[in-house]
């Protein structure tokens, strides 16, 4: 029997294992890949790179190495996670392990496939590390049996070689951050690229003023952008990007959120601006030939589509009714022997992960106690109605990400001193030994 079974080791799952390891639990960590990794490992291309700079994607007590370019690429990001584990002596990893199935009755039954081999693992309590990126959303195209050209999903467009999309007639369908990853990658290759969406979405360049966008990002900003009417917000802001900054794009007509907020750099709005890259607001209707056909009837000539659709959010492990919806985005009320880390979207992702790991293994030690599950659920309801009122995700933490960091800290009764410009003024560490 262990104490602990994490399942799923990208960046939520090493940061629970290295708490664990701290703590000298008995845990094992279940991953269904060849390697860790996460997202970084099956879904970026090996020329993808971080969208923030470094310093708000490292873990606090190990710092991203200073030859690091401000935005490391794939490689760069797998070998630094390697060495934390290596360094944080995170043992018993399982891979190629694919969870089937979880039962409770008084402890966790983990149903687990091994090549042909089907195992149980008992645990008492069990860390949901598998993250937001669940199997790609596919969606359906009418007459895709007669298209002549290929359609392939954001995630496979590894398995394609370079030489052959070289001067291809290519089409994205979507406009999310994995559609620029792609643009980034095949703006070298082609200048015959259509991007089709249906919903605008905030393009903001990744430095202002010689300055990299992410460090405007602090407490005083996040604060402001919470105090502004929203439509305020939206004149205001988009008033800046797309007359100050030239920007090609249409400007939402919705505040930020993790989903609709995409770094852009300069190369790729100098393109859409002399339209070698085309963003045409439609709809997929059918394919014919070698054309996607949209709901306005107009043809696009496509050899090869790339569906940038993202990726479903569904547990397939977790059978039962538990939603998303939990306490301090981490206990459900419904079950409190299961820690759900890293399903919460915001600018310091790696750090939200790192003290969401920490407070649920001191929970499992007992070192926090929980409230009664009617207080549990009350505050769920009031974060809900804040976020319905902003109409974004209950798990988006857009504009409470710092002051959430700093509950979670409080909990753990670890204090920031508020009374400096750092504290304000800067992305913070948390970094906690």
């Amino acid at each position: 029997m262990y104490d602990l079974c994490i399942i799923g080791f990208g960046i939520s799952g090493i940061c629970c294992a290295k708490w664990a390891e701290k703590y000298k639990l008995k845990y094992i960590i279940l991953e269904k890949e060849k390697d860790l990794g996460g997202c970084w490992f099956t879904k970026a291309l090996e020329s993808s790179t971080l969208q923030s700079p470094k310093n708000f994607y490292q873990f606090p007590d190990y710092k991203m190495p200073q030859d690091y370019p401000t935005f490391p690429n794939k490689n760069q990001i797998l070998k630094y996670l390697k060495e934390y584990v290596r360094i944080s002596n995170i043992k018993n990893i399982n891979y190629n392990y694919n969870v089937l199935n979880l039962e409770y009755d008084n402890f966790w039954k983990i149903f687990v496939k091994k090549k042909n081999k089907q195992i149980k693992i008992k645990s008492r309590y069990i860390a949901i590390c598998s993250g937001i990126y669940g199997e790609p959303n596919i969606i359906d195209l009418k007459n895709r049996n007669n298209f002549l050209g290929q359609i392939i999903h954001s995630k496979d467009l590894n398995t394609i070689k370079s030489e052959e999309l070289k001067n291809k007639h290519i089409t994205l369908i979507g406009n999310g951050a994995s559609c620029m990853d792609i643009l980034k990658y095949i703006s070298d290759l082609s200048t015959n690229i259509n991007v089709i969406y249906r919903k605008n979405k905030w393009y903001v360049l990744d430095s202002i003023l010689g300055i990299y966008t992410y460090f405007y990002i602090n407490r005083i900003t996040v604060q402001m952008w919470n105090k502004l009417p929203h439509i305020f917000f939206i004149i205001f802001i988009g008033y800046v990007i797309k007359y100050l900054f030239l920007s090609p794009f249409e400007i939402p007509n919705k505040i930020f959120d993790h989903s609709n907020i995409i770094m852009c750099n300069k190369k790729i709005y100098n393109l859409v601006s002399l339209n070698f890259i085309k963003f045409v607001k439609d709809e997929p209707n059918y394919l014919y030939k070698n054309y996607l056909v949209l709901k306005t009837n107009k043809l696009i000539y496509s050899d090869i589509i790339i569906l940038c659709t993202g990726y479903s959010t569904n547990i397939s492990f977790l059978k039962s009714n538990i939603n998303h919806n939990n306490y301090l985005h981490i206990i459900n009320p419904q079950q409190n022997k299961c820690g759900f880390i890293g399903f919460t979207p915001s600018y310091n992702w790696v750090q939200v992960s790192y003290l969401q790991s920490r407070w649920f293994i001191n929970y499992i030690l007992g070192n926090i106690k929980l409230p009664e599950k009617k207080i549990m659920e009350y505050k769920i309801n009031q974060v809900l109605n804040k976020k319905r009122k902003l109409n974004i995700p209950y798990n988006d933490l857009t504009y409470d990400c710092f002051k959430y960091c700093d509950n979670i800290q409080n909990e753990l009764m670890i204090y920031t001193n508020k009374y400096t410009l750092s504290y304000w003024f800067q992305n913070p560490d948390y970094c906690m030994n």
